[in-house]
């Protein structure tokens, strides 16, 4: 993390997020990849509109999010207002990783990880 002024991908989270557990792994997804980071905590409701403003607070343009429902998002201030690059739902802490890793990958301009196959 850093200065509140830094250069960083922003977390913006609703505040009435219970699990910090998915944060933390949103933040090691970001971490591996070297990429620095800041914890907003907001008012906003839902994932989209998180992840809109915090990619408008970051300096490098890039937002993720977790909303209370346990919804991640990944965006970028430049994209139009009805469009993002991910939204899931975070049902493990993998995805959370993922996610996470995605954002700092935007920002490398390297392609993104994938979630595995899916297990029958």
């Amino acid at each position: 993390m850093g200065k509140e002024d830094s250069i960083a991908i922003v977390i913006a989270y609703s505040k009435s997020v219970e699990d910090s557990k998915i944060l933390d792994f949103i933040c090691y997804g970001i971490e591996e990849e070297g990429i620095p980071y800041k914890l907003v905590a907001m008012d906003i409701k839902d994932a989209i509109s998180l992840a809109k403003e915090g990619a408008k607070q970051s300096k490098l343009g890039i937002g993720l999010s977790l909303d209370e429902e346990g919804k991640g998002c990944l965006n970028h201030s430049n994209f139009k207002d009805d469009k993002v690059l991910f939204l899931k739902k975070i049902k493990t802490e993998e995805d959370a990783r993922i996610l996470g890793t995605n954002g700092a990958r935007l920002m490398k301009g390297i392609p993104f990880k994938m979630e595995g196959k899916a297990k029958n």
